[in-house]
């Protein structure tokens, strides 16, 4: 009865994960976090047969699936973390960072003569990926009370706490002997849950709302009361942020911007995303400060202040910040642009 258990759990989540793989195949826009997601999805799949006894009994299949089971941790800190910071973009560093599940597989597969040299080095492969792991959880509640995507935000921590708490708890298990035999337990969970978090965790994903600079208003005659609601909150936004400049308050959140604006925090939320097209509140934030330091810098009045003190005018913390949002939104460093004004 397990064995025909298992074996229905594995067909129906490696049936999710190529549904999902050809759908974000075509779906997505060719990008970093395109072929990371892919990718992931590939080391799901290994994880899924790798553990499977007729697939481990055939040599030439099983190493190179173990091998892409064991940078499941690695690829799952990955995806976590391009699929929450919409400003994701490839490092070359994260290329070195593969070989650390290199490492596990040599460790994993030569852990007798490891336990020779020190019976204490064969701890590492698992500390690693409990690493990534936490590393994983971290990504996923950093800035989470900014991120303006209510999906996303619902979904991004249960579906990545649980996926990161059961395979702690795997890796834990295999690492002790599995004395009451719950690793079976636990990996059956992980594929339980597979195609219900797969939903849950990128469907919201492909649903990307564009960016865009603002929202035509909206006539009394086509506005519905939750458009009218919009309206209002944008209008707030337009008059008691952007006019008074509150921007470039220091440490703004959209906790204390709703407080100020007098408005429900969920709405304000909804209102910044749905009405201006912004998928997080310290993207909003930063285009307003640069866009107020290009003001600085067209009116020639940039030579009357440092770059430190236009930071701190604009409501950054330290001058690197400044330089990085600067860059980042205009693609020059504020010397440069200055440069060219």
């Amino acid at each position: 009865m397990y064995d025909h258990v298992d074996f229905g759990l594995r067909i129906l989540a490696l049936a999710t994960l190529l549904f999902w793989s050809i759908l974000i195949g075509y779906a997505e826009p060719r990008s970093a976090r395109k072929w990371i997601l892919l990718q992931f999805f590939l080391c799901l799949i290994a994880y899924i047969l790798v553990y499977y006894p007729p697939v481990r009994a055939i040599s030439w299949v099983f190493q190179p699936l173990f091998l892409f089971s064991v940078a499941l941790p690695f690829s799952f800190w990955l995806v976590t973390k391009s699929m929450f910071r919409d400003d994701f973009q490839w490092r070359v560093k994260y290329l070195w960072w593969y070989t650390l599940p290199i490492l596990q597989w040599f460790a994993f597969t030569f852990h007798k003569r490891l336990h020779d040299l020190s019976p204490h080095l064969n701890i590492l492969p698992y500390l690693i990926s409990i690493v990534f792991m936490l590393l994983a959880i971290y990504e996923s509640i950093q800035n989470q009370h900014d991120d303006l995507i209510d999906s996303r935000r619902r979904n991004r921590v249960i579906a990545v706490v649980y996926s990161s708490v059961l395979g702690i708890i795997s890796l834990f298990l295999y690492f002790t002997g599995d004395p009451i035999n719950l690793a079976s337990w636990a990996s059956n969970t992980l594929l339980l849950g597979t195609p219900f978090f797969c939903s849950l965790f990128f469907w919201p994903q492909l649903n990307y709302i564009p960016l865009y600079p603002g929202q035509a208003k909206l006539t009394k005659e086509t506005a519905s009361p939750n458009d009218r609601i919009q309206q209002r909150i944008l209008d707030k936004l337009e008059t008691g942020f952007v006019q008074d400049k509150l921007y470039c308050t220091e440490s703004m959140t959209i906790g204390r911007l709703a407080e100020q604006l007098q408005e429900k925090e969920y709405l304000l939320r909804k209102a910044i995303n749905q009405g201006l097209g912004y998928r997080n509140f310290n993207d909003y934030l930063n285009q307003l400060r640069i866009e107020e330091a290009q003001r600085i810098m067209a009116a020639h009045r940039a030579k009357e202040l440092t770059f430190q003190e236009m930071a701190y005018k604009l409501g950054y913390q330290s001058t690197a910040t400044f330089n990085r949002a600067f860059k980042k939104s205009t693609g020059l460093t504020p010397t440069a642009y200055v440069k060219q004004v």
